[in-house]
């Protein structure tokens, strides 16, 4: 069964799930996602529509289809900045190959995911894979400006959706764990559960929004075209590698 209608009390939380059953809790920890029941609840009824910013197209592809040789960096992921949109692919757990194409919503992103496929010789061969593939609409969600209502708090993608351009949603739902364990230790008792969760959400709301940010001029500079997309591959190649340095770091110092 699914969550259908929660409600927070002053002492404790009343959860109506959709097979009748319902459910009372001290606290509820909503990780039911950017659409779910938890993150609508804390917005108080009136959820900001996502926009639609970028539509992707997901292929998983054979390890042994791909010699290691057609990709540069091996086992590394390896990403392809083209006019308008990008290309990513990183090797999974199983052997097989995650290939992404990424470009701006129109009725033609297809068509154009596959002319950036093909106009790269290493990757022309795997662009009927993409013309294929299921077409994936990537939303930008509002800041919140807090993740608590009353007893029910969010984390992970309910709390803070984000464009996936620095590969941060799990990383940060991870995040988000770790500082909650730190949090109890530093209270160093459950029985003050309330200082703990606003203590927790105030200091990742505020950390997070840096991240979120991030995330967005990621996309954005991925997706440049004309004379901005040859600034940007100057750039990149003048001086990518301690941008890119410095930005993950910050991001893998949390």
């Amino acid at each position: 069964a699914s969550n259908s209608a929660s409600n927070s009390g002053s002492n404790n939380v009343t959860l109506s799930l959709e097979n009748g059953e319902v459910m009372t809790a001290d606290w509820l920890i909503g990780c039911d996602g950017a659409g779910g029941i938890s993150r609508g609840f804390v917005e108080a009824g009136a959820p900001r529509k996502p926009l639609h910013v970028r539509t992707a197209f997901r292929a998983v592809l054979p390890a042994d289809a791909i010699p290691g040789a057609h990709f540069p960096g091996g086992q590394a992921t390896t990403v392809w900045l083209g006019r308008g949109g990008h290309i990513v692919h990183y090797p999974l757990a199983d052997g097989s190959l995650n290939l992404v194409v990424v470009t701006r919503p129109s009725p033609q992103a297809r068509g154009i995911a596959a002319a950036m496929m093909e106009s790269q010789p290493l990757l022309a061969p795997y662009a009927d894979a993409i013309t294929k593939a299921a077409e994936i609409p990537l939303l930008e969600y509002g800041l919140l400006d807090t993740w608590q209502r009353g007893r029910v708090i969010l984390a992970g993608d309910a709390a803070h959706p984000m464009p996936p351009h620095l590969a941060q949603g799990a990383g940060q739902s991870l995040i988000d764990a770790h500082h909650f364990a730190r949090e109890l230790e530093a209270h160093n008792s459950t029985d003050d559960l309330q200082g703990v969760m606003t203590a927790w959400s105030a200091s990742r709301v505020r950390d997070i929004r840096g991240v979120v940010r991030n995330a967005r001029r990621a996309g954005a500079v991925f997706a440049l075209d004309g004379p901005g997309a040859r600034l940007r591959n100057l750039g990149l190649t003048s001086f990518g590698d301690a941008v890119l340095g410095r930005m993950l770091d910050r991001l893998w110092s949390q």
